[in-house]
């Protein structure tokens, strides 16, 4: 190495500090660093394929097999648990969202896989079907989009156009139960 590189080096290294070196450890497994695990709300929102026809909703997480969607009204109707029910009924949209975000996380807390929102079709309302219109926008959004992995239209026994159906994402078991 030449003097104007030995200068050309130190100038380029001026003001830098040395790093703190780790002590090698000496047998057993490496150390790992830990997975920073962040709140629902601030991991990556999972992206949905979302398909309207007439009066008919399905959407289907990215990362789901179709047949999750293809099974939902079969699954539902031949659940041995009671299904849970989210009525919105006379709410208004800032309460129906807390509402169903609540129940969402109630259910899947509670293990259950299929969630029913019946939110009627809007016909008795001034402004229409807002809370249906909304509903896929709270289902594919944070937080309820890390829960949901499917939902589309109820069948007509279960509400039809005035009812939706949702599968939500298995709860991860936690060590030690």
């Amino acid at each position: 190495m030449s003097k104007n590189d030995d200068d050309a080096f130190h100038r380029a290294m001026r003001g830098v500090e040395p790093l703190e070196q780790e002590t090698e450890r000496v047998g057993g497994a490496p150390k790992r660093k830990k997975k920073l695990r962040l709140p629902p709300a601030e991991r990556r929102i999972p992206r949905f394929e979302v398909r309207r026809y007439d009066d008919q909703l399905e959407g289907l997480v990215e990362s789901a097999h179709p047949r999750q969607l293809r099974t939902l009204h079969r699954d539902a109707q031949q659940t041995k648990r009671p299904l849970p029910r989210i009525d919105l009924h006379g709410l208004t949209a800032e309460v129906a969202q807390e509402v169903i975000l609540s129940a969402l996380r109630r259910a899947r807390e509670e293990g259950q896989r299929i969630v029913l929102i019946i939110h009627g079709r809007g016909l008795h309302s001034e402004s229409g079907p807002i809370l249906k219109e909304r509903l896929t926008d709270w289902l594919i959004g944070a937080p309820a989009a890390h829960w949901v992995r499917a939902f589309r239209t109820a069948p007509p026994e279960m509400g039809g156009a005035g009812a939706t159906l949702v599968r939500l994402e298995r709860r991860k078991r936690q060590p030690g139960r």
